[in-house]
């Protein structure tokens, strides 16, 4: 039961704040919500932060699996399509840390250090190409070709 009413509280934080904006809601408003007192919000977490810290968590999980490439093999259009959804549908999903970010970030250090590693992330796939042969070169000529998905930011 506790581990349903931690869940619930994180779902509809990230519903609330997506729509309202993080710096609009309270504590009082997510309990208010789900029809549960403060107190019991409490047990499940310290504070707004730590609701938001838990929701970036789910953030960086799924983005770090959506900027998974296929390793054994270079890329192909499928694939770079699906990447490009899954970062989309991502950014959506938790639009509330892009609208909200600069204010989230100065708040927190950690969140911002998490952040930071994830546009690590984004930008050495960008500077990172793979080799393949150019068309109708064969082995002899090689030219780059990379596609990374834009940085998490670029909304």
């Amino acid at each position: 039961m506790a581990r349903q009413t931690r869940k619930r509280i994180l779902d509809a934080s990230l519903a609330m704040f997506n729509a309202q904006g993080e710096p609009n809601v309270t504590t009082n408003h997510i309990a208010d919500e789900l029809e549960i007192s403060p107190g019991n919000l409490y047990y499940h977490f310290r504070n707004k932060d730590d609701i938001i810290e838990q929701l970036f968590a789910r953030y960086e999980e799924r983005m770090d699996a959506a900027l998974e490439t296929p390793s054994a093999r270079l890329p192909g259009l499928e694939d770079i399509w699906l990447q490009l959804h899954l970062v989309f549908e991502c950014i959506w999903d938790y639009r509330f840390l892009y609208r909200d970010l600069v204010e989230i970030l100065s708040r927190n250090r950690r969140l911002r250090l998490r952040f930071a590693r994830i546009l690590k992330r984004a930008d050495e796939q960008a500077h990172t190409g793979h080799a393949r042969p150019g068309p109708g070169r064969g082995d002899a000529r090689l030219r780059r070709t990379s596609w990374t998905p834009p940085p998490p930011t670029s909304w």
